[in-house]
């Protein structure tokens, strides 16, 4: 017993002395492409030092891990690229030591090709408003898109229009489709607000009432306006699953070869969305009714 005593004693002093801290350069956010150097210490020599690393992604989660051994510095390098988007979780160990952890932010702006774009809004309505048996919305909440366009170029009015605005049943495909007798899942429609300069570029995108999806019912609560005018650009909102985005076009109507996205964390997109002032825009609109 004396001797369990002795070790039990010995072990919380070694776990005392050792203490451990994880640096990274650069500090913080990072909003273009770099490698990001990660210097693990330990106050004493330990047999094996470990890092590991998980990255909170745009729809996924990937891990990477890392050891040094018979050391009290380990150092790690990490490429980043838009790609791979997201919450970078990082936590250092070993044994006799306490663990610790930090984290930093990866939102580097990216191009997308405009048809691709209904892809990325189809794949954000995918994760997050997957009905779930019992009819709860996996990802809590409606996708919110808010915007202002001069227009809305032909497929991504189309997918907008008939499948994500309406909710739809679907297989697993894009553009989304459920065969006869299949066993396919819901997926409630999206939340739109659209300010256009033409009423009849968002033609077809206000859709309210209640959609029938399978067993489950959803709300629909797309609106659209046309505000007159010219020489406005186009801006998207997405309030997305994970993240938010702020979808640019020079053209004003999403037609551009190239879109441009600017990526956030979830919620970093209310200041950009209070200063497009759509709410005092659709003072003086007139709401697009089929």
């Amino acid at each position: 017993m004396r001797w369990l005593i002795v070790l039990g004693s010995v072990w919380w002093g070694l776990a005392l002395a050792c203490s451990l801290s994880i640096e990274t350069n650069p500090q913080g956010g990072v909003v273009s492409n770099t490698t990001v150097t990660v210097t693990v210490r330990s106050t004493v020599r330990v047999p094996e030092l470990r890092l590991t690393l998980r990255i909170e992604g745009r729809w996924e989660n990937f891990g990477q891990s890392w050891a040094w051994q018979d050391t009290d510095t380990g150092v790690a390098e990490i490429r980043v690229s838009s790609s791979l988007n997201g919450q970078y979780i990082l936590t250092a160990s070993a044994d006799l030591c306490n663990s610790v952890q930090t984290r930093f932010v990866v939102m580097i702006p990216w191009d997308i090709a405009y048809s691709q774009l209904p892809w990325l809004l189809w794949e954000e309505t995918e994760r997050n408003n997957f009905i779930e048996i019992g009819g709860r919305l996996r990802g809590g909440a409606p996708i919110n898109i808010e915007g202002l366009v001069t227009g809305l170029a032909g497929p991504l009015a189309h997918v907008l229009r008939t499948y994500l605005a309406r909710g739809y049943m679907n297989q697993g495909h894009f553009t989304p489709r459920c065969p006869p007798l299949a066993f396919c899942y819901s997926v409630a429609p999206i939340q739109l607000r659209l300010f256009a300069v033409h009423g009849g570029a968002v033609g077809g995108l206000h859709q309210t009432g209640l959609a029938w999806l399978g067993n489950f019912m959803a709300p629909r609560d797309s609106r659209a306006w046309e505000i007159g005018g010219r020489g406005v650009g186009g801006v998207l909102v997405v309030r997305g699953w994970r993240h938010d985005y702020i979808l640019l076009s020079e053209q004003g109507d999403f037609s551009d070869p190239v879109v441009r996205v600017i990526e956030m964390p979830r919620g970093g997109s209310e200041l950009i969305r209070r200063a497009l002032s759509l709410a005092f825009l659709q003072q003086g609109a007139r709401e697009v009714i089929p």
